[in-house]
Formats: C-alpha cells, structure tokens, sequence
C-alpha cells in the first residue's frame, strides 16, 4: 500500500511593479509605479530604464499583501547572450529589502554577482535568491554598488552588452 499526497502551491504574483531612480537613502523611500516591470514583454526597457541600471537605483514589486518569497529574477530588455557573466566587483553588488508599506524598508541581505539567468527565449538577467525566505508586501533590489564603482553602475559581460537595462521583475517562489 502506497500513500501520495498532492501539494498545492500558491504561486505569488505581483500586483505592481515599481522603481525608484536615485534611491538615496535606501531605508526610508516611496517607490514609483512602474507597470511596465511586470508586463511580461521583455523586450522593452521599462521607463526610466533607458540607460542602465545606475548605482542607487532601485527596482521592486508590490505583491498586494504579505507573501513569502525566495528571492527576485530581474530581466534585462538583451537576449541571445548564451555567455553572459558579471562585470567584475564593484559592478555586481546588490542588496534586497523589504517594506510593509513601501516607505520603510528593512535591509534582508546583499549578494555580489548572483546568479546569471536565462529564459526559454534567450533574454538574460539574474535571479537574487535569499539564504532565508522572506515574508513581506514590498520587494526591492537595489543596485549597493555605489562605491567605488568607477561607471556608476551594473554590468553583465555580453557578446555587444554591458550595461543592464531592466525589462522584468519576477517572483522567485518558495
């Protein structure tokens, strides 16, 4: 005699996507909306995006109420980069917080060069996975990098790309 059992899993989902360019004082600021960083196209910058991703420029999601999550994959708009790696430090330095309502942040942890991923269309971008899970509404990855990062921001090694130029954000589940 066997015994199964079958296991539901809630998927997480954004209900916003949000940025904030210039995020000076990582603890305490109001991150814009951003729809574009969960639209699903990423193929397209999301606004303010443009250039690259910029030290002190945040990037997050707003899941709508308190959810556990293992961490967040950030796209970039770049595709077809099958030997994509991280610029060497500082370029690499990023830290995740966390908000209850999206203007007093907590710190979780900071990562160099997490992990290079790559989608089933060929888009890269990397996924932060948090040593331990994290329970909140609001989600960010800030670029922490600030110094002494001498280009001012992050870069990904790619055949024609360096700089990141941020498409997506997407929930890494637990």
């Amino acid at each position: 005699m066997s015994i199964s059992f079958i296991v539901e899993k809630t998927f997480v989902v954004p209900v916003a996507g949000l940025k904030a360019n210039g995020d000076t004082n990582p603890l305490s600021v109001v991150m814009a909306n951003e729809p574009k960083m969960i639209d699903g196209d990423k193929d397209a910058a999301a606004a303010g995006t443009t250039t690259s991703w910029l030290s002190g420029y945040s990037y997050g999601i707003d899941l709508g109420t308190s959810k556990t999550i293992a961490g967040l994959t950030a796209f970039t708009i770049h595709s077809g980069a099958s030997g994509a790696v991280w610029y060497p430090a500082p370029h690499d330095f990023l830290g995740m917080y966390s908000s209850e309502d999206n203007s007093t942040w907590t710190f979780l942890e900071s990562q160099h060069a997490p992990t290079v991923v790559f989608d089933t269309a060929g888009h890269f971008g990397f996924t932060f996975t948090l040593s331990t899970n994290a329970t909140a509404r609001y989600f960010k990855i800030r670029d922490d990098g600030a110094a002494p990062n001498p280009f001012g921001h992050l870069a990904i090694l790619a055949p024609g790309q360096v700089l990141i130029k941020i498409a997506e954000i997407e929930v890494v589940q637990v």
